[in-house]
C-alpha cells in the first residue's frame, strides 16, 4: 500500500520544465515484483527517481504515483522506460524514466504543480 506523503516546490516554473515532486512511486516491472521508489522531479517527458536498487537501462515499467490537484491527490499511471540509472555514493541509485505515451491529463496536472 502506498502512502500519500507529497512535497511540491512552491516556486513557479515555465510549462514543460522539470518541477519538484517528492512522493512515493510504485514501479511495476514485467519480470519482477513491484518496487517502491521516491520521485525527485517530473516533467512532461518523464521523471527522476531515487531507489535502493538499480534498474537496467531500457527496462519498461509502469510508474504509479500521486500528483496533487485542486482538493485531491490524483493517481497517475504511466508506461515508462528507464533511460539512465546511476549508482549513488550513499548507496542506491538515481533513475531517469521517460514516459512512452503523451497524456493530456498528466501534462495538465504537471503544468499546475508549483
Amino acid at each position: 500500500m502506498m502512502t500519500t506523503d507529497i512535497l511540491v516546490q512552491q516556486t513557479r516554473a515555465p510549462a514543460g520544465q522539470r518541477k519538484v515532486l517528492r512522493c512515493r512511486t510504485e514501479l511495476r516491472l514485467s519480470s519482477a515484483s513491484p518496487i517502491v521508489v521516491r520521485a525527485v522531479d517530473i516533467w512532461h517527458g518523464g521523471m527522476t527517481l531515487v531507489s535502493d536498487q538499480t534498474l537496467e537501462q531500457d527496462t519498461y515499467c509502469t510508474a504509479i504515483f500521486y500528483i496533487p490537484a485542486p482538493g485531491v491527490l490524483q493517481i497517475v499511471s504511466a508506461t515508462a522506460k528507464v533511460f539512465y540509472c546511476t549508482a549513488q555514493n550513499a548507496g542506491g541509485a538515481r533513475i531517469g524514466l521517460r514516459f512512452q505515451q503523451p497524456d493530456r491529463m498528466r501534462s495538465g496536472l504537471i503544468d499546475r504543480l508549483g
